[in-house]
């Protein structure tokens, strides 16, 4: 299991991308996201599930996931969240 030491951040709020933010959490708090999206209604469910194929791949359990996409494709948001979880592990 990773333990997150800071805060990390990637992205922007530009449009076709998305400004991720992530938090620690206390041990034992799971995984608490918020999302924030133009395409929320249509794409909200796809965009959490990449979020969570990514923390599982880095056995993140515990944190605060908060999302500003602005219409961001897969493959950014993947990279995003992917930069986020390393800068907050550093």
């Amino acid at each position: 299991m990773a333990l997150l030491q800071r805060m990390g951040q990637a992205g922007t709020n530009e449009k076709s991308d998305i400004l991720v933010t992530l938090e620690p959490a206390a041990p034992g708090a799971g995984i608490r996201m918020e999302l924030s999206s133009p395409v929320a209604y249509e794409f909200g469910t796809q965009i959490r599930s990449l979020v969570e194929e990514m923390l599982k791949k880095y056995e993140i359990q515990d944190a605060r996931v908060v999302l500003k996409d602005q219409g961001a494709l897969d493959f950014a948001i993947r990279a995003r969240v992917e930069t986020a979880i390393l800068r907050a592990m550093a």
